[in-house]
C-alpha cells in the first residue's frame, strides 16, 4: 500500500513540476473555470455577510433587516399594490395599518420602545397631523409599487431574503453585459467579481437595496446602445423611472452624446410606465408623492444621518458646515453657505461635463473609453441626492475604461535614474487601475466612521471623472460608433 503512495506521489511531481504546471495554469480553459470558482466563492461570502450583517441576537427573529427602513419602505409599497390599495400608497393610515398587521410584536426585542410599526412609521416621511394631513411614507414613486408586489404579496422576512439573493443574482446579470461590451476581453465571472468588490455592494446586498439592479439597468440599455439598437436602449434605461433622481441624471448621458433615439425613448418610456399606474392608483397618488419628495428634499438638508450617509456633492460641505447640535430649524436658518457651496460643485461638474462633449463633435461617440467614461461619471456626479449604496452605479463608467484591459497594465516610462551601482527604469503606475484598486481597498474605510466625515469614494471617482476628461481632450476625434 505505502508502496502504491510512493508512486502517486512520483508521478503527480512528474505531471505537476513546475514547467508543467505553468503550462497547466496558462491554460485559458484553466483560467475561466478558476474566474468561476472565484465569482461562486464571492457570491457565496456577499450572501453569507448580507445574510448576517443586520442580525439581532435581541430580537425574537434574529434579524432586523427586513424592518429597515430601506427595505421595508419599499416593501409596504408593493403590499400596499396587492391588496388592492394602491390609491392609498402614501396614506399613512393605510400604512400602519399594513405594518401592524405584517411585523408582529412577538418577533421584536422585548425590551424595545417602540413597536417595528412604529419605528417604520417613524423612519417614513410625513406624520400624522402635518400638512397636507396623513400623507407621508417612502421616496419612490407608484412606480415602485409595481416592481416590488411580487415581494409585497410575501411576508416581509421572506421578501427581505429574497431581495438579497436578487441583488445577489443581478450583479451577475450586470457582468454578463460587461463582458458582451467588452466582447470577450473581460470574462463574466472576472466583470462579476470586479462589481462584487465595487463601493456600495455591501451595503445593497445587506439591506435589500435595489442599486444593482439600476446597474443592471444602465449596463444593459447601453449594451444595446452598443450593439447598434439606441432606441431599445432608450427603453431599458427609461426603466429607471422607479428611481426618478437617477433616470433625471442618467437622461444626461443620450442627451450629451446625442443620441436622439435613446433620449426620446427613455423619455417616452418613462412618460408610459407612469401613464399605465393611473389605473391602479390614480392622480392623487402621485400628488401626495411630490409632497413626500418636497419634505425629503428638506429633511436632506439637515438631517445627521442622511447627509453622513449620503454620497452626492451637495451633502459634502453639509457634513462640516452644519452643526448638528443644533435644531432642525437652526441648522436651516444657518444652512445658506453649505448649499451654495455645495450647488456650486455640482454645477461645475455639470458645466464641465457639458463643456467637454460639446467640444467633442456633433455625432455621437464611442460606446466604451475614457470620452463615454467621463460623460457617465458626470451624470451620477450631478445626482441630486444618493445614499452611500448607489456609488455602485459608477461601476458601469470605471469597468468600461478597462474593455482593453492591456491599454492600462503597461507602466509609463517615464526616465532611467543612473547611480554608481546601478541604473533604475523609472515608471509610474496608469491612474485608472490606481483609482480602482483604491476604491476596493479603501472602501471598508468609508463604511466605517470615516466615511460620515468624508465621502472618499465620491472623491476618487471625481478624480475619475476628470482624468477621463483630460484623457478624452487629448485624443483625436473619433468617428461615430
Amino acid at each position: 500500500m505505502a508502496r502504491t503512495w510512493l508512486h502517486a506521489i512520483s508521478y503527480l511531481r512528474f505531471r505537476f513540476d513546475r514547467a508543467h504546471l505553468w503550462q497547466f495554469v496558462r491554460r485559458e480553459s484553466v483560467q475561466y473555470t478558476v474566474a468561476w470558482a472565484a465569482a461562486l466563492i464571492g457570491a457565496g461570502i456577499c450572501g453569507i455577510v448580507a445574510w448576517i450583517a443586520v442580525r439581532d441576537v435581541r430580537r425574537a427573529d434574529g434579524n432586523a433587516g427586513h424592518v429597515s427602513v430601506d427595505f421595508a419602505g419599499q416593501w409596504l409599497l408593493g403590499r400596499l399594490l396587492v391588496r388592492g390599495e394602491g390609491r392609498d400608497l402614501y396614506e399613512r393610515s393605510h400604512q400602519r395599518a399594513v405594518l401592524v398587521e405584517s411585523c408582529p410584536v412577538e418577533d421584536q426585542d422585548p425590551e424595545q420602545d417602540k413597536s417595528d410599526a412604529e419605528n417604520i412609521m417613524t423612519a417614513l416621511m410625513g406624520s400624522d397631523d402635518g400638512p397636507p394631513p396623513h400623507v407621508g411614507g417612502p421616496l419612490y414613486p407608484p412606480i415602485d409599487a409595481f416592481a416590488y408586489a411580487p415581494l409585497g404579496a410575501l411576508p416581509p422576512r421572506i421578501a427581505y431574503r429574497l431581495a438579497q439573493l436578487a441583488s445577489i443574482l443581478l450583479l451577475f446579470v450586470a457582468g454578463g453585459g460587461i463582458a458582451l461590451l467588452a466582447r470577450g476581453r473581460i470574462w463574466w465571472p472576472v466583470a462579476t467579481v470586479l462589481l462584487m468588490l465595487f463601493p456600495g455592494v455591501g451595503g445593497t446586498v445587506s439591506l435589500g437595496q435595489n442599486a444593482s439592479l439600476s446597474l443592471a439597468i444602465l449596463t444593459w440599455g447601453w449594451l444595446l446602445v452598443a450593439r447598434g439598437r439606441p432606441g431599445w436602449g432608450g427603453v431599458i434605461w427609461g426603466l429607471l423611472a422607479y428611481k426618478p433622481v437617477w433616470a433625471a441624471a442618467f437622461f444626461l448621458v443620450p442627451v450629451l452624446t446625442r443620441r436622439w433615439r435613446m433620449a426620446g425613448a427613455m423619455l417616452a418610456t418613462g412618460i408610459a410606465l407612469a401613464g399605465l399606474t393611473l389605473p391602479f392608483v390614480g392622480w392623487q397618488t402621485w400628488v401626495n408623492w411630490l409632497h413626500v419628495g418636497r419634505e425629503a428634499s428638506e429633511t436632506y438638508d439637515v438631517d445627521e444621518n442622511w447627509i453622513t450617509m449620503s454620497r452626492d456633492l451637495l451633502s459634502i460641505p453639509r457634513r462640516w458646515l452644519i452643526d448638528f447640535e443644533l435644531s432642525y430649524e437652526e441648522r436651516r436658518r444657518d444652512g445658506l453657505a453649505p448649499a451654495l457651496i455645495g450647488w456650486a460643485m455640482l454645477l461645475l461638474v455639470f458645466e464641465a461635463t457639458v463643456r467637454l462633449t460639446c467640444l467633442r463633435g456633433t455625432r455621437p461617440g464611442p460606446v466604451v473609453g475614457p470620452g463615454v467614461s467621463f460623460v457617465l461619471l458626470g451624470a451620477w456626479a450631478t445626482c441630486f441626492h444618493f445614499m452611500y449604496y448607489d456609488v455602485l452605479l459608477a461601476a458601469l463608467a470605471v469597468v468600461l475604461l478597462f474593455t482593453e484591459p492591456r491599454r492600462y497594465l503597461e507602466p509609463i516610462y517615464v526616465g532611467r535614474h543612473h547611480s554608481r551601482e546601478t541604473g533604475n527604469v523609472c515608471v509610474l503606475n496608469r491612474l485608472a487601475p490606481t483609482i480602482l484598486v483604491l476604491l476596493i481597498v479603501t472602501q471598508p474605510l468609508w463604511a466605517m466612521r470615516v466615511g460620515r466625515i468624508a465621502p472618499g469614494d465620491t472623491v476618487l471617482l471625481l478624480i475619475l471623472w476628470a482624468w477621463c476628461g483630460w484623457t478624452w481632450a487629448r485624443e483625436k476625434p473619433l468617428a461615430a460608433g
